[in-house]
C-alpha cells in the first residue's frame, strides 16, 4: 500500500555538538539557523517514556530545510553517525496519517504522551529498511514558520493570570463559587529554579480553572520563595515559542530576570522564567514546549 505525503518539509540529522555543526555548516553550505530550541521533551518512544534536555535549529534557507539535532542516548534523537536521521512533513490530519503509513507497513517510534494513547504534535514512523518519517501537526505551522523566518520573539497572548494563596482547597473553593470556575487536577512538584542568591529546590501545589484562557492559576508555595502567598495578583504569564531568546529581550527591555527554571542538567532557563518590572509587574514566559501537556491536564487528564 502507498500513500501520498506532501511537499517535504525538511530532513534531520543527529549531530553530537549542535553548535559546532551550525558553524560547520554555515561555513561549508551557506547556512543560517533559526535560533536555537531546548528544553525538556517528554516522548513516548516505542511504548516507553522517555524525558531529555533536548537541542534543535533548522536551517532558515528552505524548504526543504536542514534541521539539526543535539543527540540525547536512549531517546529518539540517538546518534546516526552522520546520516540521515529523518524526513519530515506537515500533515493536516496528524491521526489519520498516522494510520494510513501503519496500513502501508511503517511502525510508530516515537510521539508525544497523549492521554488517550493516540498521537500527539508529531510522530516517527520507521520502515523495514530503518527510513524514518516525521509527520507534524499543522496546527503548530504558523508559530513555526514565524520561528524560522527569525522574526522578533514570538510572545503570545496572556495565558493566565495566578494568585499565591496560603491555602490552596481553601481558594478553590473560594473562587470556584464566586467565579464558577472549576478546576484542573491539583499538582504538587519539586520546583528546580535558579534565583539571584542561587539554585534550589522548593515545592509547590497548584492547580489553574478548567475555563480559559486566560486561565486563573492558584500556587500555594513555602514562605521565603517566590511563590509565598501574596494580596493581589502574584503574575501574569505568557506563552513563549522562544523561551531563551525572548527572556533575553525582556532583559534587555528592562524586566530583570528573577527565576528561571533548571532542566534536570541544570541548563537555564528550562520551562519558564520570571520577570519584574521596575512597576512590580511580575510576568512568567512559559515554553510553549509543555502547551500538549498542560491542554491535556485541562481538559481532564494529568499534569505529565
Amino acid at each position: 500500500m502507498s500513500i501520498e505525503l506532501p511537499e517535504m518539509h525538511h530532513f534531520g540529522i543527529v549531530v553530537p555538538d549542535l553548535d559546532g555543526a551550525m558553524d560547520d555548516l554555515s561555513s561549508q553550505l551557506g547556512l543560517t539557523w533559526a535560533p536555537v530550541r531546548h528544553g525538556e521533551r517528554t516522548v513516548r518512544h516505542h511504548g516507553r517514556l522517555v524525558t531529555t534536555d533536548l537541542r534543535l535549529t533548522y536551517s532558515m534557507e528552505g524548504p526543504p530545510h536542514l534541521e539539526l539535532i543535539g543527540q540525547a542516548r536512549g531517546t529518539p534523537w540517538e546518534p546516526t553517525g552522520g546520516g540521515i536521521h529523518h524526513a519530515g512533513f506537515w500533515v493536516p490530519d496528524l491521526r489519520g496519517a498516522g494510520r494510513l503509513l501503519a496500513r502501508a507497513g511503517m511502525t510508530l517510534e516515537a510521539t508525544y504522551d497523549a492521554e488517550d494513547g493516540g498521537l500527539l504534535g508529531f510522530a516517527y514512523f520507521t520502515d523495514v529498511n530503518g527510513f524514518r518519517v516525521e509527520i507534524l501537526d499543522d496546527s503548530r505551522r504558523q508559530s513555526f514558520d514565524e520561528w524560522l523566518a527569525g522574526g522578533p520573539g514570538h510572545i503570545a497572548g496572556i495565558s493566565h493570570t495566578a494568585l499565591a494563596v496560603p491555602d490552596l482547597e481553601t481558594a478553590m473553593s473560594f473562587y470556584g463559587d464566586a467565579l464558577g470556575l472549576t478546576w484542573a487536577r491539583p499538582q504538587q512538584r519539586a520546583i528546580s529554579i535558579r534565583v539571584a542568591a542561587g539554585d534550589l529546590t522548593t515545592e509547590i501545589r497548584f492547580t489553574y480553572s478548567r475555563q480559559g484562557p486566560p486561565h486563573l492559576e492558584l500556587i500555594e508555595g513555602a514562605a521565603g520563595t517566590v511563590w509565598a502567598p501574596v494580596s493581589g495578583l502574584h503574575h501574569i504569564g505568557l506563552w513563549s515559542h522562544r523561551l531563551e531568546i525572548d527572556a533575553a529581550r525582556l532583559q534587555h527591555r528592562g524586566m530583570s530576570l528573577e527565576v528561571a527554571g533548571l532542566s534536570r542538567s541544570g541548563r537555564q532557563p528550562s520551562g519558564f522564567t520570571y520577570h519584574r518590572s521596575a512597576h512590580g509587574l511580575r510576568v512568567e514566559l512559559v515554553d510553549t514546549a509543555s502547551q500538549p501537556a498542560f491542554e491535556r491536564w485541562f481538559a481532564g487528564g494529568d499534569l505529565r
